[in-house]
């Protein structure tokens, strides 16, 4: 497993535990590598 593939599957266990930034509302999935929060703003 490559640094990616382990950083989204440390993050897909732990995603209860981020916030988004702008809206401060909790993050609800992880697609490719980007995380999206409940009001559809995405980080990657």
């Amino acid at each position: 497993m490559n640094k990616i593939e382990l950083a989204t599957q440390f993050i897909q266990r732990h995603l209860h535990q981020f916030q988004c930034p702008i809206c401060k509302s909790n993050f609800n999935e992880v697609q490719s590598g980007t995380l999206i929060c409940n009001n559809q703003h995405s980080f990657n």
